[in-house]
């Protein structure tokens, strides 16, 4: 469990420097489907990352690497159950994420169970007596019944444009990623551009089709009060209805070498993580990297058992002798990967 927190610690780093690039950057650029393929990757790649940053950091410092232990057990197994905490904590949120996404599905399942079926355009269409915003689920088109006597071309059409583009794929894989890094706002900002990203893709489906922007305009901003309860759905009554309204009216650009700024972003981050003190942190749980430290087990060898030969003050050891190694008296350990070989030096040694 403390394992995926870290894990979940540096795919969040990943996401936060990826989003600030992306929103500050790119989210104006009327280049629709562009956008939408950069958060795909963004969260394909994500947890790719993670593993990369480790096998660079190997690459880079294949010679050797110091790292300091802590040498008060007490204080090392306080920051174990900082760890352990921590994780508890983090568990609890991905349930009570996962919960409100369930319940989320299940209320759209009632809703629906209680419609009629209507068909328009020789596409069906699920019709509520209640009061909602029309909205789009997977195939599932709902919307009450005076949307659909009063403006059924114009809604039908946007809500066409989330099924036919595939949004909900989308919006599933932004959430897995809202549940697993619950903690992190850069996850919970993602969802909304992604969202966003689907609601500009709609209305220019609906421009697509001959329906006049004006006219469409206003019926989004009439339609903005609509009541809306679901979170996992596209929804008509979509806010953000100034960005919106400036996208439909903005002419097509090309700003390609944007694009560029998400690789290098990324690239920044597997750099971030790869550096040594950051990668320890985040990363102790990743098989080929190898770190150090005296919580791991009671006697605090744990992570030293199985590597090659050891040395304390410059005297070389049998791994037998690893137990009576006093932990408490221990200043520094330094791994040289090359020749297979651990240094580990006393305190008392470096005192004379």
């Amino acid at each position: 469990m403390v394992q995926m927190f870290h894990f979940s610690l540096g795919v969040s780093v990943v996401l936060a420097v990826l989003w600030i690039i992306f929103h500050f950057c790119l989210s104006d650029v009327k280049d629709i489907r562009a956008n939408r393929i950069t958060l795909v990757c963004i969260y394909l790649l994500s947890p790719m990352t993670v593993p990369l940053a480790c096998l660079i950091a190997d690459m880079a410092f294949p010679g050797k690497e110091a790292l300091n232990v802590i040498p008060s057990s007490t204080g090392s197994s306080s920051l174990s159950h900082i760890w352990q905490v921590s994780s508890v904590i983090w568990c609890i949120g991905m349930g009570v994420c996962l919960l409100f996404t369930v319940i989320d599905v299940m209320r759209i399942l009632r809703l629906r169970a209680n419609t009629v079926e209507e068909i328009y355009e020789g596409r069906r269409i699920r019709i509520s007596d209640k009061d909602i915003s029309p909205f789009s689920f997977g195939g599932l088109i709902m919307m009450n019944r005076k949307d659909f006597s009063e403006n059924p071309e114009m809604i039908v059409r946007h809500e066409e444009g989330h099924v036919v583009s595939h949004h909900l794929f989308d919006l599933i894989l932004a959430r897995i990623f809202v549940i697993f890094c619950w903690y992190n706002p850069a996850a919970w900002l993602l969802q909304r551009d992604m969202k966003t990203i689907h609601e500009y893709q709609a209305d220019e489906y609906v421009l697509s089709h001959g329906c006049d922007a004006q006219t469409y305009q206003h019926l989004i901003i009439n339609r903005s009060i609509g009541r809306t309860f679901s979170t996992i759905a596209n929804t008509f009554a979509y806010r953000h209805l100034r960005k919106r309204i400036s996208m439909m009216n903005m002419p097509v650009a090309s700003h390609r070498l944007r694009y560029i700024l998400p690789v290098m972003g990324g690239l920044f981050a597997v750099g971030l993580l790869g550096a040594t003190n950051l990668n320890t942190f985040l990363l102790p749980s990743i098989p080929n990297h190898q770190s150090v430290s005296n919580s791991s087990d009671e006697t605090g060898e744990g992570n030293l058992r199985g590597m090659g030969i050891y040395y304390i003050d410059g005297k070389e050891i049998k791994k037998s002798d690893l137990n009576t190694v006093p932990v408490s008296e221990i200043k520094s350990i330094t791994i040289n990967k090359q020749r297979d070989r651990i240094d580990i030096e006393m305190k008392q040694h470096a005192e004379k």
